[in-house]
C-alpha cells in the first residue's frame, strides 16, 4: 500500500492543446481537491461479436465514487471500441453533471486524436468529433493516456460487461 501511495504521484509528461490537457501518466496520481478521474477501457468479445466498457470513478482522494460496466452488439475493431469507451464515458460524465473531470485511458492514439485540431473523416473521427462536443459540455475536462498495467480496474469491470 505504501507503494501505491509514493508512486502515484509521478507523471511522465504534460502537453497542453485547445485548452484540454493530456498527462502521459506512469502511475494512478490522484485529480486535484474538487476532481474526479474516471478510468475507462474496451474490450472486444468473439462470441458473439460485442464489445464491452468498463468505467470507473474516483474523487480527489483516490476513493472510489462509482463504476459502470455496459456491453454493444456488434464487431468492432479495438480503435473503434476505444473511441467509443471514451464517448460513453464523457456521456456518463455529462449525464452527471460532472465538473472538473480528468479522463484516463490505455489508448495513446485516441488521447492524441482528442487534442489534434482539425476534420478527420475516418469512422474513428466522426466518434472523435462527438467525443470533442460532449468534452465541451464538461467543465475543466482533461484527457490523460496511462499504461494498461494503470488502467486494469476499468479493464476488468468491460471483461464482466458480457455477463
Amino acid at each position: 500500500m505504501n507503494q501505491w501511495r509514493v508512486a502515484r504521484s509521478k507523471l511522465f509528461c504534460l502537453q497542453s492543446q485547445n485548452g484540454n490537457i493530456a498527462l502521459f501518466v506512469m502511475v494512478w496520481n490522484t485529480p486535484s481537491l474538487g476532481s474526479m478521474k474516471v478510468n475507462m477501457d474496451a474490450t472486444i468479445f468473439s462470441n458473439p461479436d460485442s464489445m464491452g466498457v468498463g468505467c470507473v470513478m474516483k474523487d480527489h482522494a483516490g476513493l472510489f465514487v462509482c463504476a459502470m460496466a455496459v456491453s454493444f452488439a456488434g464487431a468492432y475493431i479495438p480503435e473503434i471500441a476505444e473511441g467509443l469507451a471514451i464517448q460513453e464515458a464523457l456521456s456518463w460524465a455529462r449525464d452527471r453533471q460532472l465538473l472538473n473531470v480528468v479522463f484516463e485511458l490505455d489508448c495513446l492514439h485516441i488521447v492524441e486524436a482528442l487534442l489534434r485540431k482539425g476534420t478527420d473523416r475516418s469512422s474513428l473521427g466522426l466518434i472523435i468529433k462527438d467525443c470533442k462536443l460532449l468534452s465541451s459540455s464538461i467543465s475543466n475536462c482533461s484527457f490523460a493516456f496511462v499504461k494498461r498495467s494503470r488502467n486494469e480496474v476499468a479493464h476488468k469491470l468491460a471483461r464482466v460487461s458480457n455477463s
